[in-house]
């Protein structure tokens, strides 16, 4: 199994579905910041509900934080520090 398919597999074991697990580790390689359309694109969905479920279980659990009005979103420790998450295993 390589690296991504690892760290998915290990988001995927913590609640999410493989396709959102998917899409974190992707986000978390890069910049830790992404946009509802990005998820959307990535897994093929349409815009509405399934997206803002996401986002909100995110931000509840304390994954994320939304940045400003521009729907930019920030995927963060869980431990609710400002820092984002290091993509490589903070």
């Amino acid at each position: 199994m390589d690296l991504l398919a690892e760290r998915a597999a290990a988001v995927f074991r913590i609640g999410f579905t493989e396709r959102q697990a998917r899409f974190l580790v992707l986000v978390l390689e890069h910049a830790g910041v992404c946009l509802p359309r990005q998820y959307r694109a990535s897994c093929g969905i349409a815009h509405g509900r399934q997206t803002h479920r996401v986002f909100e279980r995110l931000v509840a659990g304390g994954f994320a934080l939304r940045l400003a009005e521009d729907e930019a979103w920030l995927l963060r420790a869980k431990s609710g520090s400002p820092e984002p998450m290091h993509p490589l295993g903070r």
